[in-house]
């Protein structure tokens, strides 16, 4: 099953101002969006629980319109993301008891994490595959970095909704924000030592997604460097060839 659209389709899109305004910048689109909420969070997390899911639909709904999706994978991705934030809202409102609110929760984030990595597969086939690598297509490299920085974070809160002593606090009540935390201290190897596995499986996990990491930065950022500055090194008569 193919999932991108065709390049006819996408020149057609493209003859949209708007649409085609959107392609052009829809890898910052999509940063911006992913920083909004990773800065948003902790302000909305404070009462206003209900909203957080809000939040992440926002950036299901930028990554969709990002992405030259095929309109079956594009209506299945906003069913996914829909489904979980739905689910996120009813294990609030609804009066349940505590091992139903867990069901609802661990169905969303299982949903979520089955999201993020395909937006994360997608994204990375989108950026290797385009023809000349600029600032914009750097933005994206640094989006799917936080993007696996999100997903880890709900592996981490699955795991404790089975576990609840995997992970060691040094805060009383513990928000998703202090998991997002944890997070991205073990995504970039920063480690404070305020918040530590306890587990094998956890200590297992925080050494995968540091590993993985430092492995996309040097690697994967570093390429996508490299090639906007040898595009950027280029003679102009190349330039005008490849036109």
């Amino acid at each position: 099953m193919k999932i991108f659209l065709d390049s006819q389709q996408i020149d057609k899109l493209t003859a949209n101002p708007k649409l085609g305004w959107i392609k052009t910048y829809r890898y910052s689109f999509l940063f911006a969006a992913i920083l909004a909420q990773f800065l948003l969070l902790p302000l909305f997390e404070k009462g206003m629980n209900i909203f957080i899911p809000f939040m992440f639909l926002l950036v299901v709904v930028t990554v969709l319109f990002t992405l030259d999706l095929r309109k079956a994978v594009f209506r299945a991705c906003l069913a996914v993301g829909s489904l979980s934030t739905i689910l996120y809202i009813l294990a609030r409102v609804l009066h349940v008891s505590p091992s139903e609110q867990a069901n609802f929760v661990v169905f969303a984030l299982c949903l979520d994490m089955l999201f993020l990595s395909f937006v994360i597969y997608v994204v990375l086939v989108r950026i290797f595959s385009e023809k000349k690598v600029t600032r914009d297509t750097i933005k994206g490299g640094i989006s799917v970095y936080f993007l696996f920085g999100y997903l880890c974070a709900y592996v981490y809160s699955l795991m404790l909704l089975l576990n609840p002593e995997a992970i060691s606090f040094s805060m009383p009540k513990v928000e998703f924000s202090n998991i997002i935390y944890f997070s991205f201290t073990t995504l970039t190897t920063l480690g404070y030592g305020d918040i530590t596995p306890s587990t094998w499986m956890a200590r297992n996990l925080t050494i995968l997604e540091s590993s993985i990491g430092q492995i996309f930065i040097a690697v994967l950022i570093a390429r996508l460097v490299g090639q906007q500055l040898a595009h950027r090194s280029r003679p102009v008569s190349d330039s005008s060839e490849d036109e």
